[in-house]
């Protein structure tokens, strides 16, 4: 699996997180970090493309249903996902991840549905 690496980019009042690689610990809490120090800019929405990341480790699953909670429960913020693999998509239903996001097929989508909610 390739090395971990994090993208972002801004677009109006929504980021976006483009992760690559291995999801695992660490990469879980370099996206958390990264996450929290955008919350501070005051962005309300937040859109996460898994593309390539298709495979995400238990631990990599914790910090990221710590990150959403917190985002969607606390901060009243809208997630939206795309890309996501079988084995990413199984594991998000089953922890209950997709139930605080937005599944869309692509970033666009994901853009314009909840910015449009």
């Amino acid at each position: 699996m390739a090395e971990f690496s994090l993208q972002t980019r801004e677009e109006e009042r929504v980021v976006v997180f483009i992760p690559k690689g291995y999801l695992e610990d660490l990469a879980g809490m370099q996206i958390a970090q990264e996450c929290r120090n955008v919350l501070t800019k005051g962005f309300g929405i937040l859109v996460f493309d898994f593309t390539g990341s298709p495979v995400i480790t238990s631990t990599g699953l914790a910090h990221l249903l710590d990150l959403f909670a917190e985002c969607v429960e606390d901060r009243d913020m809208s997630i939206g996902v795309c890309g996501l693999s079988p084995l990413v998509r199984s594991a998000f239903r089953a922890i209950g991840l997709l139930g605080l996001v937005t599944e869309c097929a692509t970033v666009s989508e994901a853009i314009q549905s909840l910015t449009e909610a």
